[in-house]
């Protein structure tokens, strides 16, 4: 699990729902926004959503999340100064994804990060 400190607030997320930039992979999405202004901490804030319509048990959703914030903390993407702005990355898992293999994950993750990435320093 990652820190708190790199964790969207509830306000930050909306902002991050209504003015994101989409992303997607396999069966994960994703939404980015470059933080600004009071927000901007020189922090990556980020997110999983993991809702019912993907597993019914509350045990098989927070697998997932935990998943998802296990790859975010041993990126290889995120290790170094790879980022110019501080940005906020709120991560959904679809249907069919309760199936989904760790390296599955990982893979859709780190292709999501990499994307955003290079949109962010271009």
């Amino acid at each position: 699990m990652i820190p708190k400190k790199n964790r969207i607030s509830r306000v930050l997320f909306t902002e991050t729902m209504k003015n994101g930039v989409s992303f997607s992979c396999g069966l994960i999405r994703a939404k980015a926004l470059v933080l600004q202004g009071q927000n901007a901490k020189n922090e990556c804030l980020f997110s999983f959503v993991a809702p019912k319509s993907v597993a019914k048990l509350a045990v098989d959703r927070n697998k997932l999340r935990r998943q998802g914030y296990s790859v975010i903390q041993n990126s290889q993407y995120l290790q170094g100064n790879f980022t110019k702005k501080p940005f906020s990355l709120a991560f959904f898992y679809s249907k069919g994804s309760k199936n989904m293999k760790y390296e599955e994950i990982e893979s859709s993750v780190n292709e999501i990060l990499k994307n955003v990435l290079n949109r962010i320093n271009a």
